[in-house]
């Protein structure tokens, strides 16, 4: 596995920005007794110009808890349906528990080692009687890195050596590989304040990160992938935020840059834990391909959903968005979409990544004046 000089200076940049991450912020959270750990998501869609009637359907759990400082405990279910055509439709679901040890005391940012044995079942249904399953064992060991940003949110960074072993007859070979992530976790403290103020005033910032690099023998020859998708938004007046999220993904023949930019609005005031909203945007995908031609694309969006607020920071999003000219490759997906997305949304009421820390003055003490 050999970088090309481009690669490699995109992968110190992002390598910078994580570590620029980690290095800010002041101590505000921990992992305690009784906190909960959630993540995951959900998606619901459908492709409007395709002639078959299509869909794809998928969610992803997770739940967790801290039986000590120490140790943690989560569970982990995927399920995915995508039906292709009115006779082909494809299923796949997944079960995996997940043990966590954290090293050291109530420190800002804390070392972990993790491992995660898992079953996945997928099924290939191609019309009348034919049809191809598959059993996979799947696992998952490595260590990582915590850094809280807020009470509840922080950055993670993980290295894994992964693996899948398929079973009995199957037709597809086992692989393993070598695999980095970096993403943010909501760990819920086990007490709340009441009443909970959801952190969409003006000031306020919205955090997202998606990252993940690695090495995989999967196919004839070893591949390397690097993926970064930071996301920032900013609340440039009580209830408005404006925001973008940007993707940047490099492999062995391949170059992407996505862009999808958005401005969103609160109707509600930050007194009820339920936050409805609407959203406009757009985006744009530069993608460089080993062999010409370049290919250019971009949408529109629009859209309305609801965050759940479980604390100030973090919140349980639901989406409805209409997609014009969609960032994808056409090949597979129409310029017309709707779809329904579920996640896991952080907002802080200060941003750790630009916050200077105040050196408190001391009071100046007046002298007294003698009396003549």
């Amino acid at each position: 596995m050999i970088l090309s000089a481009k690669d490699k200076k995109i992968f110190r940049v992002i390598l910078f920005c994580l570590i620029i991450m980690e290095c800010s912020g002041a101590l505000s959270g921990q992992a305690l007794k009784g906190s909960k750990w959630i993540g995951g998501g959900g998606l619901l869609g459908t492709n409007l110009d395709l002639e078959d009637n299509n869909l794809t359907l998928g969610i992803s759990p997770l739940a967790g808890f801290f039986f000590n400082e120490h140790w943690a405990l989560a569970a982990e279910a995927n399920f995915t349906y995508t039906k292709v055509s009115a006779d082909v439709h494809i299923i796949n679901y997944r079960l995996a528990p997940i043990g966590r040890y954290y090293f050291g005391g109530k420190k800002r940012s804390r070392f972990f080692v993790t491992a995660s044995p898992g079953w996945e079942h997928s099924s290939l249904n191609l019309g009348g009687d034919q049809s191809i399953t598959e059993d996979v064992f799947t696992y998952l060991v490595g260590a990582g890195l915590n850094t809280w940003l807020g009470t509840d949110v922080a950055l993670e960074n993980t290295l894994h050596f992964a693996g899948r072993n398929y079973l009995g007859d199957a037709t597809s070979s086992n692989y393993r590989e070598l695999l980095w992530q970096a993403s943010l976790q909501a760990f819920l403290p086990p007490e709340q304040p009441a009443p909970i103020i959801p952190a969409v005033g003006k000031g306020a910032w919205r955090l997202n990160l998606e990252a993940s690099g690695g090495w995989s023998n999967s196919g004839a020859d070893d591949d390397y992938y690097l993926s970064l998708r930071p996301g920032l938004g900013y609340f440039i007046a009580d209830h408005l935020m404006i925001g973008a999220d940007v993707q940047l993904a490099i492999a062995r023949n391949n170059r992407i840059i996505d862009g999808e930019y958005y401005a969103r609005y609160y109707p509600l005031p930050n007194s009820t834990r339920w936050q409805p909203l609407l959203e406009l945007g757009g985006g744009t995908r530069f993608q460089f391909l080993a062999d010409p031609p370049r290919q250019f694309d971009a949408n529109l969006k629009a859209g309305t959903g609801l965050d759940l607020f479980l604390s100030q920071s973090v919140a349980i999003e639901a989406l409805v968005y209409y997609y014009l000219g969609r960032v994808e490759d056409k090949a597979s997906a129409g310029p017309e979409l709707l779809e329904l997305s579920l996640g896991i949304e952080f907002f802080l009421k200060d941003n750790p990544l630009f916050k200077k820390g105040k050196v408190e003055k001391k009071p100046a003490h007046k002298k007294k004046r003698r009396k003549k």
